[in-house]
């Protein structure tokens, strides 16, 4: 994960966390047949995505106590005490975790300063503002962000230096006018 790259880290500030996430995989029980949402306020959330016939995405977002990211062999009992509180099918998701796909991060806002484009490289989506990952956005704001830079919005001109495109097939070559 970008979060924990030594580039990310050399050239960035320290960013304090506020939120964690946990995140796993399961083979998906009949009960999961719909997002399921569950809340409880300052506690966090917990969610049960079904992302095929027979697989769910199981994420839990909580305020960040300041504890380090556990040792794989550890993340499966912890991610289960933090679920505990829950109820629905989320105990029976649980039962169903594969230990070696369990996930946990802190999370860092990130929103790298303008201009976003040094060149003929642009920076879109992820790697200029974060998004959280539970929200599965990454590649539609990298869309949108190529759209907007490419001009999509009418009546715009682009700055001075600006590529005149920055995905999609064609020159990413700065423009000579303004």
């Amino acid at each position: 994960m970008i979060a924990f790259h030594p580039i990310r880290l050399e050239r960035l500030p320290r960013q304090d966390h506020l939120f964690s996430l946990w995140r796993a995989s399961a083979p998906r029980p009949p009960e999961a047949d719909r997002y399921l949402l569950h809340d409880l306020g300052p506690g966090g959330r917990t969610a049960v995505v079904p992302i095929s016939d027979d697989e769910v995405y199981l994420w839990r977002l909580h305020r960040d106590d300041g504890s380090p990211r556990p040792p794989a062999a550890e993340r499966l009992d912890r991610f289960r005490e933090t679920l505990a509180p829950f109820g629905g099918v989320i105990p029976i998701v649980v039962e169903r975790i594969r230990p070696e796909r369990i996930d946990y991060r802190p999370l860092q806002a990130l929103l790298v300063p303008p201009p976003w484009f040094r060149g003929r490289v642009v920076l879109v989506g992820d790697a200029a503002h974060t998004t959280t990952p539970h929200i599965a956005y990454g590649a539609g704001i990298a869309i949108q962000d190529s759209v907007v830079r490419r001009g999509g919005r009418p009546g715009r001109r682009r700055r001075r230096g600006a590529p005149r495109r920055s995905c999609g097939g064609g020159s990413t070559a700065p423009s000579s006018s303004s």
